[in-house]
């Protein structure tokens, strides 16, 4: 997908990915947001799992064919869930389909930027608008519980162990947008000329 000859393919496609998410996320309602916050954690986990840590922790010291693999996996599972979905299910499937879809754009838009910063703006954007409905994420996981049990299908990512996350803890894990988006520290040097230099964390 991003792994061809030609400067200018790439930025289209990302730029085709990344331009229309916010305006996406803007018309959802704030659960839908806080299950699209859900969903993309989720599948920054597993993607680290999948293709490695530093795809989804520095991806911008990665090649563009381990992002390329990465980003065709969040394409595979967008299709797959639309299709699902459009092959005639219900208002609850057709939700997760949408808000699945909405998670995977978003992560492959945020893998491919650091490559692309012409995207950066679109994408903090969107994750600014997904992560505001974060106060949203209690309803979210029940929400996503009841699509389990619809299913009979897991909707969590086990941890690491394999043993299931509680609701508490998708909750907390979800309460986040990825390291790399965020501003590097501020060194020394720079803090002793900008007091207000480094990372903030916004207030609840």
């Amino acid at each position: 997908m991003f792994d061809f000859v030609g400067r200018s393919r790439r930025l289209k496609a990302a730029s085709a990915l990344a331009a229309p998410l916010r305006g996406r996320f803007a018309a959802m309602h704030p659960v839908e947001r806080a299950v699209v916050l859900v969903l993309a954690n989720s599948l920054l986990v597993a993607t680290g799992r999948a293709r490695g840590s530093k795809v989804v922790t520095a991806p911008a010291g990665c090649t563009p064919a381990e992002i390329d693999l990465a980003v065709r996996d969040m394409a595979s599972l967008r299709d797959s869930v639309v299709s699902v979905a459009e092959a005639g299910g219900d208002a609850l499937m057709r939700t997760h389909a949408n808000c699945t879809a909405a998670a995977c754009d978003l992560v492959a838009a945020s893998l491919v930027m650091p490559s692309e910063p012409s995207i950066r703006p679109g994408v903090l954007s969107a994750w600014k608008t997904v992560w505001e409905s974060r106060d949203k994420l209690r309803p979210a996981v029940v929400w996503l519980r009841r699509r389990e049990a619809a299913t009979g299908r897991p909707v969590f990512l086990p941890k690491a162990d394999g043993s299931q996350q509680n609701d508490l803890e998708i909750i907390r894990n979800s309460d986040k947008v990825p390291g790399f988006l965020r501003p590097a520290p501020a060194t020394a040097s720079s803090a002793a000329k900008t007091p207000s230099a480094g990372v903030r964390k916004p207030a609840r």
